[in-house]
């Protein structure tokens, strides 16, 4: 579940683990997901599923750092 800050920029707070499938073109280059860098990985267009290899997970829903959470049947946490 994200929750919102009530500052100006409203930015989502995620509570839970990324999902073990969850890509990111900032992992090829850090070689890991940087929480300093959370915003950079929360949009569609820089993230995939390792499953499908596509923006859309095995459930046909949007791959995201939010969206890829523990509702959904194909989520397992990475850590």
């Amino acid at each position: 579940m994200a929750y919102y800050r009530e500052d100006s920029d409203a930015l989502p707070i995620v509570d839970h683990p990324p999902c073990q499938h969850l890509l990111s073109k900032a992992m090829f280059v850090t070689g890991e997901v940087d929480p300093g860098h959370e915003e950079e990985i929360q949009h569609g267009e820089y993230c995939w599923c390792g499953m499908t290899q596509g923006a859309m997970g095995p459930d046909g829903q949007l791959v995201d750092r939010r969206e890829c959470n523990p509702r959904r049947s194909c989520y397992r946490a990475r850590w």
